[in-house]
């Protein structure tokens, strides 16, 4: 960490210190990525609340039907696919709430990386790189179909979906 001042060497107040520049701390380069990490964590459980639930309590009864028709519908499923299992309906809603769990988490944590990194910037030139090489322009004029043009078209989607996700 390097700090530098700048002096006042004339006038009334020669001497004094009058301006003063320092380099960021590593606390004070991670503390901001530390806080949008801990926002997306606490957002993450508004996502798997109804807006019926925020709204009003009324529709508590119609939410317990809903939801006893649909382990009913499960528990039918299991017994359909997999008769000689005896897994507790409550037990396969656990199974299926935490893989949706860590999925979401999961792309929250993908998406502010890529948000991070500019990784949006860094797929762009390095399709704007393979689109302007001589192998891709030699690739071209034989088939569409070989790997370096469909890796151009890939790095394309991967650049529209990264960029389309983040801006969400």
């Amino acid at each position: 960490s390097a700090t530098a001042f700048k002096w006042d060497f004339e006038g009334p107040d020669a001497g004094q210190i009058y301006g003063e520049l320092r380099s960021l701390t590593a606390f004070e380069i991670i503390y901001p990525i530390f806080n949008i990490i801990v926002l997306a964590a606490q957002m993450v459980p508004y996502a798997f609340i109804e807006r019926s639930e925020l709204v009003a309590e009324n529709t508590r009864h119609e939410q317990i039907e809903r939801a006893a028709k649909q382990v009913e519908g499960i528990r039918q499923m299991e017994e359909t696919l997999f008769p000689n299992s005896h897994l507790d309906p409550g037990e396969t809603l656990k199974i299926i709430f935490w893989t949706e769990m860590m999925i979401t988490c999961s792309l929250i944590v993908l998406f502010l990386a890529c948000a991070f990194f500019d990784i949006p910037k860094k797929l762009s030139d390095a399709r704007a790189k393979l689109l302007m090489s001589d192998k891709y322009r030699a690739e071209v004029t034989k088939s569409h179909w070989s790997s370096v043009v469909l890796f151009g078209s890939l790095l394309g989607f991967a650049e529209t979906f990264v960029t389309l996700s983040i801006s969400l």
